[in-house]
């Protein structure tokens, strides 16, 4: 048993040191080099992992990275053409990205983000507020972040650790499908995680069209087994939801009229991440829908994240 164990751990090790020609390469400024695989990116860091470990390392202290996919590299690429204020090399390189993964969402985001302030930078003599907006797209810090989201969204944001949430949100916030307590997951397909008030603020004031991402807690009642055993139904009878995995997540497909998920506020296109704080991730899909009807009747907790798209006020 312990050489069967010895072996497979072997075999990992290998496998990993193996890969390792081909992965991620960090470049730092003190002259080292190291090969991993960057598991998470966000604006001022990255989450780095080797076979040893896996750990934050600021992008301060990086010289350069070296990717070893494609789409990566060019997604990279686009980001920092947007930190030059290279804006049309910018879009162009996010849709080459697009014809590699039509899906990809960040590129997705980004370019119409793009195209948003190209157009409106064209028409920038027309009135004071378009052209505003652009100097907030090209980098200008709101002098009263507060002050500005609430006039212009509805909303007061607080920053939590490394998360910023909505902690009030009046009728305006209200019509755009803000709550108390969301979480701001990313605005414009840029991570907010680390973010300051202030660069969330610039974000989401950039552009009179907004895109951004939530995360909900949502408590709710799952639909009784009784009425499971009636109609014969699966987890969809009890969440009242189809559901279906892709690139994205756990996505809800359709809402029944009057179900669980309905009574929630669940909507369909949300994603569902967790319930009662067990993370879905990439849990098996008969996994999860097995853990739903054994939580049948009972009042849950579950956690969604979800799109809000907006024109906002000027």
């Amino acid at each position: 048993m312990h050489k069967i164990k010895a072996a497979v751990l072997i075999a990992v090790v290998v496998s990993f040191f193996a890969g390792i020609a081909s992965a991620d390469t960090l470049n730092f400024k003190n002259g080292k080099e190291e090969k991993g695989l960057i598991v998470k990116e966000f604006s001022d860091r990255i989450i780095f992992s080797t076979v040893d470990e896996k750990r934050e390392i600021l992008l301060s202290n990086i010289k350069s990275i070296i990717y070893d996919d494609e789409e990566r590299r060019l997604l990279q690429l686009g980001r920092n053409q947007l930190k030059r204020e290279e804006y049309v090399d910018a879009y162009r390189t996010f849709e080459d990205v697009i014809k590699i993964d039509p899906d990809n969402e960040e590129a997705i985001e980004r370019r119409i983000h793009l195209r948003n302030y190209l157009e409106n930078a064209t028409y920038s003599t027309v009135g004071s507020d378009v052209k505003t907006d652009s100097e907030y797209f090209e980098g200008k810090i709101p002098e009263e972040p507060q002050e500005l989201i609430q006039q212009r969204l509805g909303i007061i944001l607080e920053k939590e650790k490394n998360f910023v949430y909505v902690r009030e949100v009046d009728k305006l916030g209200r019509e755009y499908g803000f709550k108390k307590d969301d979480r701001i997951i990313s605005v414009w397909g840029e991570n907010t995680v680390f973010s300051e008030i202030p660069e969330i603020v610039r974000l989401l004031v950039s552009s009179r069209e907004v895109h951004l991402k939530v995360e909900r807690r949502v408590s709710l009642q799952l639909g009784d087994r009784n009425w499971f055993l009636r109609t014969l139904g699966g987890y969809n009878v009890i969440v009242g939801a189809t559901l279906k995995r892709d690139k994205s997540g756990l996505v809800v497909r359709k809402v029944i009229s009057n179900g669980a998920f309905e009574k929630g506020g669940i909507v369909q296109g949300d994603i569902i991440v967790a319930m009662n704080d067990l993370m879905f991730g990439y849990l098996p899909f008969k996994n999860v829908a097995s853990l739903i009807i054994r939580n049948h009747g009972k009042h849950v907790e579950i956690i969604i994240h979800r799109k809000l798209m907006f024109w906002g006020r000027g």
